[in-house]
């Protein structure tokens, strides 16, 4: 009986078809899970093998410019590299170019003082030596030649780096400049001031010579009489000369004396009286009167009173 009973419990642990089939297909679903499992790990390495290279590839980028080492540019070349634009832009504005390379030399004469720079002062003359460049080419117009002039005397006259000979080299074309003017006003007023270069007075500029501004104020004496005797409205620039004279004999021009101011009045005070047209003088009248009344204050100041004690000029008769 133990044995069958054994028997009868093993044929009931004996599967049916139903449940081996059942059995199969579980099987099936479980092989079938564990395929799309092991695809989906192997896109995801896919997947990321390209970012672990790239992030690789960036880090040895990134060494490869931290080992690179950095070029050194010095003070100089960035000055030739500012020469060679501005006279690309001189080409097709020839003011603007004059202009752009005077204040480049203004800057590298500020830079010639810097405690660790190299003595940008051959600089600042090269630069100021290139806008007179273009100027004698390029500039034409009159009423642009007088401005270039006008900044040229500025610039100079505020550099501090120029060495004697590149400053008289350069105060001698600017007068040259002047005095080639288009027009004779410009010429006498671009002469008068050029007087200035020659007797700088509380710059930086240390250059005197006396002399050669006081022969500026003569030939601009000169060309102010043509300038008047073809148009008597030209009167002003016998005024204007007056100041400058007036200028030189207070800051002690040793040979502008109060004999050529007290001449130089009489002058215009003669020219006055016999104007034909009034209104054509009337503001240089007025500029005259208004200098004659500085005069006289001078006269009464202590520090100026012998200077001035010697200019006897009036404006009786005006």
């Amino acid at each position: 009986e133990e044995k069958k009973a054994t028997i009868t419990d093993s044929e009931d642990t004996t599967a049916t078809p139903e449940q081996e089939e059942t059995f199969t297909e579980e099987k099936q679903e479980e092989k079938a899970t564990a395929t799309e499992s092991e695809d989906t790990n192997a896109t995801l390495e896919q997947e990321e093998t390209p970012t672990e290279e790239k992030q690789e590839k960036t880090d040895v980028d990134v060494v490869k410019v931290e080992d690179t080492p950095k070029k050194f540019v010095s003070g100089r070349q960035v000055f030739i590299f500012i020469q060679e634009t501005i006279v690309l832009i001189g080409k097709a504005k020839a003011e603007i170019g004059f202009k752009l390379l005077l204040e480049a030399a203004l800057t590298a004469d500020t830079m010639a003082f810097g405690d660790d720079e190299p003595n940008f002062a051959p600089v600042a003359y090269e630069l100021l030596s290139q806008s007179y460049s273009i100027y004698e080419e390029s500039i034409s117009e009159p009423n642009a030649q007088q401005r270039c002039v006008t900044a040229m005397i500025g610039t100079i006259l505020t550099c501090r780096s120029l060495s004697e000979s590149n400053y008289e080299s350069l105060i001698t074309k600017t007068a040259q400049c002047s005095a080639k003017l288009s027009k004779k006003t410009d010429q006498c007023q671009m002469v008068a001031e050029c007087a200035h270069l020659f007797f700088p007075v509380g710059g930086a500029v240390k250059y005197s010579k006396p002399q050669r501004a006081l022969e500026c104020l003569q030939r601009s004496l000169k060309l102010a009489d043509a300038a008047t005797s073809a148009n008597p409205g030209h009167m002003y620039l016998f005024v204007d000369l007056l100041e400058h004279y007036l200028y030189f004999l207070e800051k002690k021009n040793p040979v502008v004396t109060a004999a050529y101011v007290a001449g130089l009045g009489a002058l215009i005070k003669e020219y006055l009286r016999n104007a034909t047209d009034a209104r054509a003088v009337l503001g240089a009248k007025n500029h005259f009167i208004s200098l004659v009344k500085e005069i006289k204050r001078k006269k009464a100041v202590k520090e100026t009173a012998d200077l001035f004690a010697a200019v006897e000029i009036d404006t009786a008769g005006l």
